[in-house]
């Protein structure tokens, strides 16, 4: 049947008519094999260390990540992917115990306190340092931010809190847009797609979702670079904290100071798409006294100050308490003196403290404030074993991921091999 519609397989199969080959790979069998990933739930296996390069002088180290398996699961409980994971790493002969930093995104089933996969892997190693994914904290910050206003409900119907590109294009077409829009509700013969036309064009055809488009585009513009910049493999926890915590001195100032200037923009849209430059006026909603004495609340006459206070300060301010909370997490492993009281457990420890401690008072001294991670690590692979705490101290704290980014990208690969045509064979 595909070779209908896929032209590689009806090439395939005409040779196998005119016998011009014998080997066809059409069995059932062969095909299962194939598709090693049928329509069941499966989870990606990625490792990720730091490789030094001893014998090498001249090289520098780098932050590596390897591909082990997709693995298929009949259960997504914690329980289940963690039982799933420990066999797949034993299968591998890697040592659970060797184990210093694991990642996964935020279904609670990862990231559980009590019966999520990490809380089970640190009850095995306690020294398995848990990062939740850096880039879905900040999309579900954008998500959970629009949910708190109802302005911003309405306004995220498609879904933009994550497509920064969706807002920019509609900024910049807006005018087209809305004349394409008038053009279907005058010329379309579809009932539906005229009334459709109309809706759509009344909902983006007023001031307040221009200064929205403004507002959310200047944010995730922010959001973005922090969130690109986080998924590159060769990110730190270090450094992630400072991008964090710039992109919500940001928020901060844009809250404070902004709103008016974001304003001229959405005029200049507003006035070019022949647009009035007005405030909607809701109708005041009256609540019911349960008793006499309840004052009556009073409304905001100003439709600006309604909408700032209802919309702008509402999102922004969520987006602070979120960012604040996911940056705690990072902060946590961020500290020497805690870093170090982790990599102990029990009779077992990766590094000595107070060695530890004499190392960095000597070693500060070689770098400056613009030295990372690895430049920091690189200084110490030249040191002839000086700093052997200092040296092991760093490689844990690069091995830790920020996100689980790239395991997602190798989801994503497989989406483009197992389609869902492809999914159907044997």
């Amino acid at each position: 049947m595909q070779a209908n519609f896929d032209p590689v397989i009806m090439e395939h199969v005409s040779r196998i008519q005119n016998k011009d080959t014998h080997v066809h790979y059409l069995s059932n069998r062969v095909q299962d094999e194939l598709i090693t990933t049928p329509g069941i739930e499966h989870k990606e296996i990625l490792l990720r260390i730091v490789h030094m390069d001893e014998e090498n002088e001249n090289s520098t180290p780098t932050i590596q990540e390897y591909f082990l398996d997709f693995v298929t699961v009949d259960s997504s409980t914690g329980l289940n992917l963690s039982d799933v994971l420990i066999t797949q790493l034993k299968l591998y002969k890697i040592n659970t115990e060797n184990c210093r930093g694991q990642a996964y995104d935020n279904g609670s089933n990862m990231p559980g306190r009590y019966q999520g996969v990490q809380n089970r892997i640190l009850n095995i190693n306690p020294r398995a340092f848990f990062t939740p994914c850096g880039a879905h904290n900040l999309n579900l910050v954008l998500c959970d931010s629009a949910k708190k206003s109802t302005i911003a409900i309405t306004f995220f119907e498609t879904r933009w809190e994550s497509r920064k590109n969706s807002v920019k294009a509609l900024s910049f077409q807006l005018s087209s847009i809305l004349d394409t829009l008038e053009e279907v509700s005058y010329t379309a013969n579809d009932l539906m797609a005229k009334s459709e036309a109309v809706s759509q064009s009344n909902e983006i055809g007023n001031y307040e979702f221009i200064l929205s488009l403004v507002i959310w585009y200047d944010i995730l513009t922010e959001v973005n670079i922090v969130s690109k910049s986080v998924q590159d493999h060769n990110m730190d926890i270090n450094t992630s904290v400072k991008m964090v915590q710039s992109l919500l001195q940001f928020l901060h100032q844009y809250r404070e100071n902004e709103f008016n200037l974001a304003k001229s923009a959405p005029n200049k849209l507003a006035k070019n798409a022949d647009i009035t430059v007005a405030f909607k006026n809701p109708r005041v909603r009256k609540k019911k006294k349960l008793f006499e004495y309840e004052n009556v609340d009073e409304p905001m006459l100003n439709n600006e100050d309604r909408f700032r206070t209802n919309y702008f300060f509402i999102i922004l301010d969520n987006a602070n308490s979120r960012l604040r909370n996911a940056l705690n997490s990072w902060r946590l492993i961020r500290t020497i003196l805690d870093f170090c009281i982790e990599l102990a457990n029990n009779d077992l420890k990766d590094v000595d403290g107070f060695d530890l401690f004499s190392e960095l008072i000597i070693f500060r001294s070689l770098v400056d404030e613009d030295t990372n991670s690895l430049q920091a690590l690189n200084i110490l692979k030249t040191s002839n074993g000086l700093f052997p705490n200092l040296t092991i101290a760093l490689r844990i704290m690069l091995t830790i991921p920020v996100t689980s980014a790239c395991a997602e990208r190798m989801f994503s690969k497989l989406k483009l091999i197992k389609t869902y045509l492809r999914n159907q064979l044997g």
